[in-house]
């Protein structure tokens, strides 16, 4: 099967790490996979390594619609898989220009509503008024979570049968390979220390400040925090570390391409989110047995946490309930290993084998 995959940017953020392993177990299974993307950036990223991959120049999906069109025109591809809402839109305008007879599959990674109501910007707000009338017209709809389909058929209006829950793939054969791999870090070396860890854009979404302010409560002074990933925050977040005191107990690693090395060596994981579409780092964090404390939040913790069974779920937006949170799972530091060994076969939802399966069984369905 000739499959095109469209992600508008690349990055290594979830949503490409996630479209890297759809993409990579496809064309293990012998199809024909080619990564469409635009952007500055004529090189793929290193996710995305070994496949074939098409670029535009167009800086906008917008722009870049009549491109997309015309490639599609002339590939032919049996399918396009397409990623995150604004270029959902943007692919079904350019299939529709294109004439193109293909299934079109739009997937949804966030809760888009929880978004836009979190005050995202005029882009996100036209998107979600574009999407009532153009995900209708997809041969099919994955989402990637139960709420994020709960959601898209309340703004959609489409019928809750029309959308499919594939959850996101999480490579995690490979994540304890790659938890092995040396790293620069004293504070993990050090057996006196306790280390948090997250991994999250410094974005407004991941609501980092909440965890800062959160830590800031937490007195025992064997406490390190690491946040990596980077983002327009990080600037801000740098100088509220500095105004609450705690400089010297939270370091900002930055974007790294394998956090799972000192994910493995942390001894608490948090997610501080206001709002997430699955929450795959947390899929990441379980398969490495990293108790977990985690803001429920629209849409995914609770799904993958089964509400609570495998790791400690607080109020979002809730810097004490944060820090309650983190407290108990230290103080009961057993339990929460118990919980993360108890999770170990519910992992099986998040496969590359089990989500490609699905995806291969809605490309091959006849349309109702």
């Amino acid at each position: 099967m000739k499959i095109v995959i469209f992600l508008p940017h690349m990055g290594v953020g979830g949503v490409e790490r996630s479209t890297s392993i759809i993409a990579h177990q496809l064309a293990s299974l012998d199809h024909d996979v080619t990564v469409l993307s635009l952007g500055s950036n004529p090189e793929p990223s290193f996710l995305f390594k070994g496949l074939r991959y098409y670029h535009f120049s167009a800086r906008r999906v917008s722009t870049g619609i009549p491109r997309i069109a015309r490639y599609l025109r002339r590939e032919k591809p049996d399918a396009v898989i397409s990623a995150q809402s604004y270029a959902n839109v943007g692919i079904v305008i350019a299939a529709k220009l294109a004439r193109y007879r293909g299934k079109v599959v739009l997937t949804e990674r966030l809760n888009v509503s929880a978004s836009v109501t979190s005050g995202r910007s005029l882009k996100t707000r036209l998107t979600f008024r574009l999407m009532r009338t153009f995900y209708s017209r997809a041969g099919a709809v994955v989402a990637i979570s139960q709420g994020v389909a709960s959601d898209l058929a309340e703004i959609t209006h489409m019928s809750p049968d029309r959308i499919t829950v594939i959850n996101n793939p999480v490579n995690h054969p490979d994540i304890p390979k790659k938890a092995q791999e040396s790293v620069a870090c004293a504070w993990l070396d050090d057996p006196s220390l306790r280390v948090l860890v997250t991994v999250a854009r410094l974005e407004h979404q991941k609501n980092v400040s909440s965890l800062i302010e959160a830590f800031s409560r937490l007195d025992d002074e064997d406490l390190r925090l690491l946040i990596i990933g980077d983002g327009s925050e990080r600037e801000g977040l740098t100088q509220l570390t500095i105004k609450l005191g705690l400089d010297s107990r939270v370091k900002f690693v930055g974007e790294v391409s394998n956090p799972y090395k000192y994910m493995s060596r942390s001894h608490l994981f948090v997610l501080s989110s206001l709002y997430e579409g699955l929450g795959n780092v947390l899929v990441e964090a379980l398969a490495l047995k990293l108790p977990i404390v985690s803001t429920d939040c629209p849409s995914g913790p609770a799904e993958i946490l089964e509400n609570g069974r495998f790791g400690i779920l607080v109020e979002p937006a809730n810097p004490d309930a944060l820090a309650a949170g983190m407290r108990t799972a230290l103080a009961d530091y057993d339990s929460m290993l118990e919980m993360t060994e108890d999770a170990q076969a519910s992992l099986v939802r998040f496969t590359p084998e089990t989500a490609v399966a699905k995806y291969l069984e809605l490309l091959t369905a006849e349309d109702a």
